[in-house]
């Protein structure tokens, strides 16, 4: 019988190598695109004589506070902001020194709670922020075309993970409180599986669908080594093998 369990080990450590690619999300500003073209086309519009360059600009209200801000940062970062009536920054439009566009939404208490950019690498995320700047949402596609969406407790740990790996396997990751993989639920090549793991991510057990239709069931030690495997054979014949720390059968039923 074709062993009934994932590659345990393997899966883990794509998810682990997945989660640094992730795990911090920047934010795409779509709308800096249309901010370039009215500029650009004003530059071509008007007569030379009559354009105005300056280092930053200040739009003021009526009373004179100061309500939209442009300007250039000393590290190069290009930035369009927004203020509200009591002077309180609620949008920013950024294009960083590497070229890195985002968008980015504040409260009505100066806190960042939502924002949609591009990476220097040209993956797109999107962040939603709770109002304690910790609990967010975070949805992201890799350079590598990998869609993956997180989910952060109270915290700010990543409990939750839900995405597809590079060979298009999708699988669900819930993690403890220390972020470290409990469950992870996937669909691969070579089968359809769960996979419990302990305190230390350490895999121990692992259910799974093979492609041929058998079921199988295995329950691996504290170093990741088989130790018990159960299955269903495709006449229907159950089988039960036990194993050493060594993999060796201690033994076989039938």
């Amino acid at each position: 019988m074709t062993e009934p369990i994932l590659d345990l080990q393997n899966l883990a450590k794509r998810l682990e190598d997945m989660e640094k690619q992730n795990r911090r999300l920047k934010f795409m500003a779509s709308l800096v695109l249309l901010l370039i073209g009215v500029i650009f086309l004003m530059g071509q519009a008007m007569p030379k004589d009559r354009i105005v360059s300056a280092e930053g600009f200040h739009l003021v209200d009526k009373t004179g506070r100061v309500r939209v801000g442009l300007g250039i940062t000393d590290g190069g970062s290009a930035g369009l902001g927004f203020l509200d009536k009591n002077g309180k920054p609620r949008m920013g439009l950024t294009v960083s020194e590497n070229g890195s566009p985002k968008m980015t939404l504040f409260d009505e208490n100066s806190r960042i709670r939502g924002g949609l950019g591009l990476e220097s690498n040209g993956s797109p995320g999107l962040e939603l922020v709770d109002r304690n700047g910790k609990s967010d949402i975070k949805i992201q596609v890799s350079d590598k075309g990998q869609p993956i969406l997180a989910i952060s407790d109270k915290d700010a740990k990543v409990r939750v993970k839900l995405g597809v790996l590079e060979d298009g396997s999708p699988f669900l990751d819930l993690a403890d409180k220390k972020q470290k993989s409990g469950i992870i639920l996937s669909v691969a090549n070579n089968g359809s599986g769960i996979t419990l793991f302990d305190q230390n991510e350490k895999p121990r057990m692992g259910m799974v669908l093979l492609p041929n239709g058998w079921p199988g069931l295995s329950l691996l030690d504290k170093d990741g080594k088989r130790r018990v495997q159960l299955g269903v054979l495709e006449d229907g014949s159950p089988l039960l093998t036990l194993m050493d720390k060594e993999g060796k059968n201690l033994f076989k039923a039938p």
